[in-house]
């Protein structure tokens, strides 16, 4: 069964792509910004100095995004989610708009996926690409709040690895589950522990 598409979506996909291509003038010089766009795939910007005025990059980058068609903002969040430089919070905002709507996960599955996960080997033997591989797909820095400054990174490390029998992988797609929405793209996150094992 395929969820239907939410109607707020469409304006969550264009404040975010404006948001991401005006990002460009933090990281690019005038002279770089053409070769950044084409990066991404995006339009070409306008020249700097245009007849009577001078304009910022922040004037530039903002023409580049009003060329771009409603309906290749999933495609340019797409590759700006491929770049791999995005910071995790502003990644699972992205997956989430550029896979919406997408099949939904049923509770059975999420067990079963979690079941053959745990069948092989613990996900967590290999400690460093462990977390390196969960901070790549979730925020972990958040705060659980449920001891004092407690984030969700602490939380994972502290029952999959200090204490390595107190949960199952399905504890821990349910812990994550509880402090970021991306769980919810389940498929995602098993392809990726079962390619970094």
């Amino acid at each position: 069964m395929t969820r239907a598409a939410d109607p707020a979506a469409a304006g969550q996909l264009q404040h975010l792509t404006r948001q991401l291509v005006l990002s460009l003038m933090d990281y690019y010089t005038h002279e770089q910004l053409p070769a950044a766009c084409a990066r991404f795939g995006l339009p070409a910007p306008p020249p700097e100095a245009v007849p009577s005025a001078t304009l910022t990059k922040r004037q530039r980058l903002a023409q580049v995004f009003a060329q771009i068609p409603d309906g290749d903002y999933r495609q340019v969040l797409a590759r700006f989610i491929e770049d791999g430089q995005l910071p995790p919070d502003t990644r699972n905002q992205a997956q989430d708009l550029v896979w919406t709507p997408g099949p939904e996960i049923l509770e059975r599955v999420r067990r079963e996926i979690a079941g053959a996960l745990e069948s092989v080997a613990p996900i967590w033997s290999n400690l460093s690409g462990y977390l390196q591989l969960l901070r790549r797909l979730f925020a972990l820095d958040r705060n659980t709040g449920l001891w004092g400054s407690t984030t969700l990174e602490a939380e994972i490390v502290q029952h999959t690895v200090t204490n390595s029998e107190d949960w199952t992988v399905l504890d821990l797609f349910e812990a994550i589950g509880r402090w970021t929405p991306t769980i919810g793209d389940l498929p995602r996150s098993s392809k990726a522990f079962c390619r970094d094992r």
